[in-house]
């Protein structure tokens, strides 16, 4: 397999200039060097708009040559998986987000609907029209007090009511 970046000529080996290698990340970071006038920077390449990060480092002076080593990587070379593990913890966050107001919804029908039932005995009690009286099964300790508290008055209101037409009946 031929390397990139060099030609070989007979017995000789050349490097490859910028302008015949065909690596468009690397031409478009020399561009861009030139142009920003830094050694270190990320750019976006492509209509996919994929992200390279690019790295220029002059070799030292004790070669005689003013070369510079040259590094384009696209940056998910670095951060692929840590971006695919945040997406994961993303969706995980989301259902736990779900399955939490999910939860709340139960649990807040729980100690309504037993608020509920004690607010519509109190409306019968309210009218002086009494029934059946539901039996207090909340597993609240408060709402079940309240729901017993509920069936006492009712039943004392029901006692009255029926000594108060015993005595009307004897006048």
């Amino acid at each position: 397999m031929a390397a990139k970046g060099v030609r070989h000529l007979k017995e000789r080996v050349e490097l490859e200039t910028l302008s015949k290698l065909d690596e468009p990340q690397v031409v478009e970071a020399v561009r861009l060097r030139k142009a920003l006038g830094v050694d270190r920077f990320s750019f976006e390449l492509g209509t996919d708009g994929k992200e390279y990060v690019a790295l220029f480092a002059r070799v030292p002076d004790k070669f005689l040559k003013e070369w510079e080593v040259v590094v384009v990587t696209p940056t998910d070379d670095f951060v692929g998986d840590l971006k695919q593990t945040n997406r994961m913890l993303l969706w995980l966050m989301v259902a736990l987000v779900l399955l939490e107001s999910a939860l709340i919804y139960l649990m807040a029908r729980k100690i309504s609907r037993p608020i509920e039932i004690v607010s519509g005995a109190i409306e019968r009690i309210r009218s002086l029209s009494f029934g059946q009286s539901p039996s207090p099964d909340s597993r609240i300790r408060e709402i079940g007090q309240l729901q017993r508290a509920t069936v006492l008055l009712e039943n004392a209101l029901r006692s009255f009511s029926s000594l108060s037409r015993w005595g009307s009946c004897a006048n």
